[in-house]
């Protein structure tokens, strides 16, 4: 199944309720360091595990809503796969500079230049080589915290390797679509940046340009006013920008979240084991009859809004009736009732061992 990820996060979003708003809210609660990357990322995971079980649900009504406990557990677990993903990047970039400055020691004259720039352009692509790969496995660890509301599912390599190669392609498609956001995202920036030291530097020498027909004594007052201006200025429009790239940062989330939510519904979610136990491994390993035998555990009934499509709840297996009991014929002494066949008795699915490790349904027990 191809999924158009962009335009599909896309649309789940522009559809909620009140969605600029809280793009807005959560771009003023982004600026707050630490906690506000926590808020954040709580959120938008709370979302995406809403995908992941495929409830398609508008964006939640409230930031801080944390009543199934899952906003600051896992927002905080994915602000520490994202610190741990920046540390192992860092310190690969710094062996690699070391390296090439090292190397580049032994050699001298025109072949030390040609050396040291063929040395660099190499351990430039490993080094977005690396970029690349953590970055992938940063994807596929979100979307699998979301899933076992765990920290240490985010770091079981093996396990988020399987994800990725089960759709490795798809996983590309949200790494491209993050490029060209953030891309265009950087250009209107850059330019709105450059528009607000225009206006800095405009107001800074409107303030002081008559400064030349000033006395000595109002030479001095006219400069503390308008640098003061002009500072208040520029700390403002700082503020501003800052406001600004933070809303584009909660969107630009919004949009990888979201579609990280779609890229593992495709894995079933629902059938998933212990996070130690392989990925596809618990439906394939059993015979077809067996697996449909077991019990199957259906989420419980769930509206969403109006607006919103939403599969249909899987109806609960009607009981057989009993057979009707024959009618007893006329005669002396009446025979015994025969019996009742008994109804099949509904096999009761011992738990495993890490049945507290299985993924739990988001909307089980509503």
């Amino acid at each position: 199944m191809t999924i158009k990820y962009a335009q599909t996060a896309w649309s789940d979003i522009k559809s909620s309720p009140n969605w600029f708003g809280k793009m807005l809210l959560l771009g003023l609660v982004g600026l707050i360091p630490i906690f506000g990357s926590i808020v954040v990322y709580g959120y938008l995971l709370n979302w995406t595990r809403e995908i992941a079980w495929r409830y398609k649900t508008p964006l939640p009504p409230r930031i801080f809503g944390n009543e199934n406990g899952n906003l600051y557990k896992l927002g905080f677990f994915a602000l520490v796969v994202s610190v741990v993903v920046y540390l192992i990047l860092e310190v690969a970039n710094a062996f690699l500079g070391v390296g090439v400055l090292v190397k580049s020691l032994y050699h001298s004259g025109l072949f030390a230049g040609i050396y040291s720039l063929t040395t660099s352009s190499t351990f430039l692509v490993l080094s977005l080589a690396l970029g690349l790969f953590l970055t992938l496995l940063s994807y596929a660890s979100f979307a699998r915290m979301s899933v076992y509301g765990t920290l240490s599912s985010g770091f079981q390599v093996n396990r988020l390797w399987e994800m990725i190669r089960f759709d490795a392609k798809g996983l590309l498609k949200i790494v491209g679509m993050t490029l060209l956001i953030a891309l265009i995202a950087y250009l209107a920036l850059a330019i709105i940046f450059g528009i607000m030291l225009f206006a800095f530097a405009f107001l800074a020498v409107g303030a002081t340009g008559d400064l030349g027909f000033a006395t000595h004594h109002s030479l001095s007052r006219a400069m503390s006013v308008g640098f003061g201006v002009s500072g208040i200025t520029f700390v403002f429009e700082l503020l501003v920008f800052c406001y600004l790239t933070s809303v584009v940062l909660v969107f630009l989330n919004m949009m990888v979240f979201r579609s990280l939510g779609y890229w593992v519904s495709q894995m079933n979610v629902a059938q998933w084991g212990p996070q130690d136990a392989p990925v596809f491994a618990a439906a394939a390993n059993q015979p077809t009859n067996v697996s449909y035998a077991q019990p199957q555990h259906h989420q419980q009934p769930y509206t969403p809004p109006v607006s919103w499509e939403q599969n249909a709840v899987p109806q609960q297996p009607v009981q057989p009736q009993a057979p009707a009991q024959p009618q007893t014929p006329a005669q002396p002494q009446a025979p015994a009732q025969p019996q009742t066949p008994a109804q099949q008795q509904t096999p009761v699915q011992q738990p495993s061992s890490g049945a507290s490790d299985a993924p739990a349904n988001p909307h089980e027990g509503a």
